[in-house]
C-alpha cells in the first residue's frame, strides 16, 4: 500500500496493472484505458456534474524518466475509476513547438510542464488557471516555504506547481583528476578568487587538462554571479527591469576572458561545439570539472563517467546566493471547469506526496518538496550521487535562500540566447569585453522594455 507525505491523504489502493501499454512507450498513455488517439488528448467532458472526467497531460524528458513520470500518473488514475488522464510525452527539442501549436488552436492540455524560461510567457498569455482556491486542499502546498512559493506565483497568485526542488547552478568535479594531479577539493563555500586559483593549478600540472568548462555564455550561471553580489540581489526587479549593470557584465566576462588566455578553461571553439552531456569537456577527458544547471545534472554526468564525480556550490562573489528553487513546474489550463482543475490538483498532489509514486519518478524533477518525503527517498535510493543531491539541498536551504524574481514574459529564452551570443562573439574575439559588455546590457534593456 502506498503512503502520503507533506499532506493531506487520499484513499488509495493498490494500482494493479501491468505497466505501460505499449504506445505510452512510444510516447503516449492513456490511463483508465482510454483511447491514446494522437497522444494526447483535450479537457474531455468532465466536469460540473460530478460523473466522469477526462483529462490530458503533457510533459517532456528522455524515454526512460517520461516512462517512469508515466507509470505515477497511472498509479493516480488507477485509482480513480472515473478519472481518464490522456499523457503526451517527448524529448525537450521540439516540446515547446508543440504546445506553442496546441496553445494557439485553443486546444491545449490540461495539465502541461513549464519551466522557468517558459512560464512567464504562458501565465501571461491567460492560458494558466490561477491556483489560489487549490493551495491548500487538495494540493497541499500552502506549507511551502516563500522562496519556493515566490517561484510560482505572478501578481501575487499562485499559478503554478513545483514538481521538485534543486540548487542552481552547481558544479561538478571530476574528484579522481584532481587527486591525481595533486590539487586540492574546492572549499565547501568557495568564491570566483578561488574557482581562478583552482582552475589555474590543474592547467599548470597538467597542460593537456582545462581546470573547468567555460560557462560564460551560461545564462544561469551570471544569473548566480549577479544574485552573489550582495543579499536579495536579482536578475530582473519586480517590475521586470533588468537589475545587473555594465559592471556586472564586465566583471563576469572579463573573468573568464582572462581564464581562456591562462589556458585554465578551454577555447571557445571547443566550448561551442561541445552540446549535451556526452560532450561535455569533462566527461570527455578533458577539463576537471563543469558546470550543471542545477545540482540534479550530476546524475546525468555521473551515468557517462567511471571515476566518482563530487558536487558543489557554484562559487560566489560576495555571499552566497545559490538558487534552490523547482527545476520544473506544472500549470492547469485556464479552460477547466472547477471540478476538473480539482481533479488535475489532485493528480499533482499524488505525484508530489504519494510513496509509491515517489519512488517510481524518483529524483527526474528534482528532490520532494516536503521535509517527509526527502527522508523517504534518500533512504530509498542510495547511491552516492544522490546523497550528494539531498545534502547539497540541505545545506543551501540552511543559508535561508531567497527567491528568484521570476523572468518577465519573453525574457528568459530572449536574455538566455543573447548571453550565448554576446559570449561567443567575445570567446571568438569578434568584440573585446568592454563593447560586448555594454552592447549585452544595452541589448537586455532593450528586450526588457519590449517584453
Amino acid at each position: 500500500m502506498s503512503g502520503n507525505v507533506g499532506g493531506r491523504s487520499l484513499d488509495r489502493r493498490h494500482f494493479l496493472g501491468g505497466g505501460l501499454a505499449g504506445a505510452a512507450l512510444l510516447g503516449a498513455a492513456a490511463c483508465r484505458g482510454a483511447p491514446s488517439g494522437n497522444g494526447g488528448g483535450g479537457n474531455g467532458g468532465g466536469g460540473d456534474g460530478g460523473g466522469e472526467v477526462s483529462l490530458s497531460a503533457m510533459w517532456w524528458g528522455e524515454a526512460s524518466r517520461s516512462e517512469m513520470f508515466a507509470e505515477a500518473v497511472e498509479l493516480f488514475a488507477g485509482q480513480h475509476e472515473d478519472v481518464t488522464i490522456n499523457s503526451e510525452y517527448s524529448g525537450f527539442g521540439g516540446y515547446f513547438d508543440k504546445l506553442a501549436t496546441r496553445v494557439a488552436g485553443g486546444n491545449q492540455p490540461s495539465i502541461f510542464q513549464l519551466h522557468a524560461v517558459s512560464m512567464g510567457d504562458y501565465v501571461s498569455r491567460g492560458v494558466v488557471r490561477e491556483l489560489d482556491d487549490l493551495l491548500a486542499d487538495p494540493l497541499g502546498l500552502d506549507t511551502l516555504p516563500d522562496y519556493v512559493k515566490d517561484s510560482c506565483t505572478f501578481d501575487g497568485s499562485f499559478m503554478l506547481v513545483p514538481l521538485g526542488l534543486a540548487t542552481a547552478p552547481a558544479m561538478v568535479v571530476n574528484t579522481a583528476v584532481l587527486e591525481r594531479l595533486g590539487v586540492d577539493l574546492p572549499p565547501a563555500d568557495w568564491t570566483f578568487e578561488d574557482f581562478g586559483a583552482l582552475v589555474r593549478a590543474v592547467n599548470a600540472a597538467d597542460s593537456e587538462m582545462f581546470g573547468s568548462v567555460d560557462a560564460s555564455a551560461k545564462f544561469v550561471a551570471f544569473e548566480h554571479f549577479v544574485r552573489s553580489r550582495e543579499q536579495g540581489a536579482n536578475l530582473f526587479t519586480p517590475d521586470g527591469e533588468i537589475a545587473f549593470t555594465v559592471d556586472d557584465a564586465t566583471e563576469w566576462f572579463a573573468t573568464w576572458e582572462e581564464l581562456r588566455a591562462d589556458g585554465a578553461v578551454p577555447p571557445m571553439e571547443t566550448t561551442s561545439a561541445a552540446q549535451g552531456f556526452e560532450a561535455d569537456p569533462m566527461v570527455t577527458g578533458l577539463a576537471a570539472m563543469t558546470m550543471a544547471a542545477s545540482s540534479k545534472g550530476i546524475e546525468g554526468h555521473q551515468r557517462l563517467v567511471e571515476d566518482q564525480l563530487a558536487l558543489f556550490q557554484f562559487p560566489t562573489r560576495n555571499v552566497e546566493a545559490s538558487l534552490l528553487a523547482p527545476v520544473e513546474w506544472f500549470a492547469l489550463s485556464a479552460d477547466l471547469s472547477d471540478e476538473e482543475a480539482r481533479v488535475a490538483a489532485e493528480m499533482c498532489h499524488f505525484i508530489l506526496t504519494d510513496t509509491e509514486a515517489m519512488s517510481t519518478v524518483e529524483l527526474h524533477h528534482g528532490v520532494p518538496l516536503f521535509e517527509e518525503g526527502r527522508e523517504f527517498l534518500r533512504a530509498e535510493i542510495d547511491t552516492p550521487v544522490v546523497q550528494q543531491i539531498f545534502d547539497n539541498v540541505d545545506e543551501v536551504a540552511a543559508t535561508d535562500p531567497w527567491a528568484r524574481v521570476s523572468y518577465p514574459a519573453g525574457m528568459g529564452s530572449q536574455i538566455a540566447d543573447l548571453m550565448r551570443r554576446t559570449g561567443e562573439q567575445i570567446g571568438f574575439g569578434e568584440v573585446s569585453v568592454e563593447d560586448g559588455s555594454a552592447q549585452f546590457v544595452e541589448d537586455a534593456e532593450q528586450l526588457a522594455a519590449e517584453a
